[in-house]
C-alpha cells in the first residue's frame, strides 16, 4: 500500500476548519477490500492504531505539557473510552472530540490555548462493485501563540512520520476484518 503526500481537498471538511490555518498536510492511499467500509470505521481503527513510537511520544508530550495546563490524555478508562465511543458530533474520544460528519468525511479535533487542531478522515468509494476506496488523512493546526509555535515545531516534524504510519496500520486493523 502506497500512501502518498497530497493537497487538501477542496471543499472538504478539513478545508472549511478555519479561516486562516499555520499548517496543514494530507496524505491518501488507495486500497481495495471485500467488503463495504465507511468512513466511521477508519475513525475507529484510528484509535486502535497507534504506533508503538507514536505512543512513546505521546506519553513523552502529555508529562512535558500537563505542568503548563495544556489538555493531556490519560491512558486510564482509555479501553472503556474506545468501546464507548461513537462518531457523532459533540462526542470525544481523548484529546479527539467530532466536530463535523457527513457521508464520508468526519472531522475531528481539539481546541487549546496553545493550538487547535483538525483531523479529517475522508473516505472515498471510487468503484462500489470492486470496493475500491481512496482515503485521505488530513490535518489542519491553527496556532494560537508563541507558545503554540514553540510547541508545534517539534511535532511537525514527528507528524510528518506517524501519520503514513498511523494510517497503514488502520487499513490493516479494518481489512483484517473481511
Amino acid at each position: 500500500m502506497k500512501i502518498c503526500r497530497t493537497s487538501i481537498t477542496p471543499n472538504s471538511l478539513a478545508e472549511k476548519s478555519f479561516n486562516r490555518t499555520d499548517y496543514a498536510d494530507a496524505y491518501t492511499c488507495g486500497f481495495t477490500s471485500n467488503r463495504q467500509f465507511a468512513v466511521e470505521d477508519l475513525v475507529l481503527a484510528f484509535f486502535k492504531s497507534s504506533t508503538n513510537f507514536g505512543a512513546v511520544l505521546m506519553k513523552l508530550r502529555n508529562s512535558l505539557m500537563k505542568p503548563f495546563g495544556i489538555k493531556v490524555t490519560t491512558e486510564k478508562n482509555g479501553r472503556e473510552q474506545r468501546e464507548n465511543f461513537t462518531v457523532t458530533p459533540g462526542k470525544a474520544i481523548g484529546l479527539f472530540k467530532v466536530f463535523a460528519v457527513n457521508n464520508n468525511e468526519v472531522l475531528m479535533g481539539e481546541d487549546d490555548k496553545h493550538v487547535n487542531f483538525r483531523i479529517s478522515f475522508l473516505l472515498l468509494e471510487e468503484d462500489k462493485s470492486a470496493y475500491t476506496y481512496t482515503f485521505t488523512l488530513s490535518t489542519v493546526v491553527l496556532i494560537n501563540n508563541r507558545f503554540g509555535r514553540l510547541y508545534f515545531f517539534p511535532v511537525k516534524f514527528f507528524h510528518k512520520l506517524i501519520v503514513p504510519a498511523m494510517m497503514r496500520n488502520m487499513i490493516k486493523n479494518i481489512k483484517s476484518k473481511e
